[in-house]
């Protein structure tokens, strides 16, 4: 199964539901999808409100700057993570280069 990062922001709670009737179906698990707890979990999960909990209790998976030495926020930048404008061009260049097949598969480039 393949999943898209822009599946996932489109279409969260479809998207999420796939992931689970497919894990039922591979593990031969015999589950119906339940639409309120996957509701539930979907809205639990907003980067928004991951963030915030970081914040208030901290998340043990945060790592910690060999620089400062201080927490560096797991939950950091959400939405505002956009790779096109963060990384370098020649990063960039050399990574469409290596991926040209898979990014034309995934209709990310023609």
């Amino acid at each position: 199964m393949v999943i898209k990062y822009e599946d996932l922001i489109d279409d969260t709670y479809l998207t999420f539901k796939k992931v689970i009737d497919f894990i039922n179906k591979i593990s031969n698990f015999e589950s119906t999808f339940n639409k309120e707890k996957g509701k539930n979990s979907v809205k639990n999960t907003n980067f928004n409100i991951l963030q915030k909990l970081e914040s208030n209790y901290g998340f043990k998976e945060a790592i910690t700057s060999n620089k400062t030495k201080k927490k560096i926020k797991f939950f950091n930048l959400g939405e505002k993570n956009d790779f096109k404008k963060i990384l370098p061009q020649d990063i960039k260049t050399k990574l469409d280069f290596e991926y040209r097949k898979e990014l034309k598969n995934f209709n990310y480039i023609r």
